[in-house]
């Protein structure tokens, strides 16, 4: 790691975990300049879970399905 990365990194530490959340997706979103992929991928996901739908799929609350998976791990161990 460079020297001024590493002096950025040292500064964004003093940062609440909230601003250092905010810089991180800053930072993420400025990787991406083009806001047309992120549509994109969300039409995709759209079109994907609707197709997912219409064939029968089920579908499941994303904390149940959390709690599903931790109590099949308890059961595992």
């Amino acid at each position: 790691m460079n020297q001024h990365i590493k002096s950025l990194y040292d500064e964004a530490q003093k940062l609440t975990a909230v601003e250092r959340e905010e810089l991180a997706e800053m930072l993420l979103q400025s990787l991406d300049p083009e806001p047309a992929n992120e549509k994109a991928w969300a039409e995709e996901a759209d079109r994907r879970w609707r197709s997912h739908v219409s064939a029968g799929g089920t579908t499941m609350d994303a904390f149940a399905a959390i709690d599903e998976a931790r109590e099949q791990i308890k059961r595992r161990t």
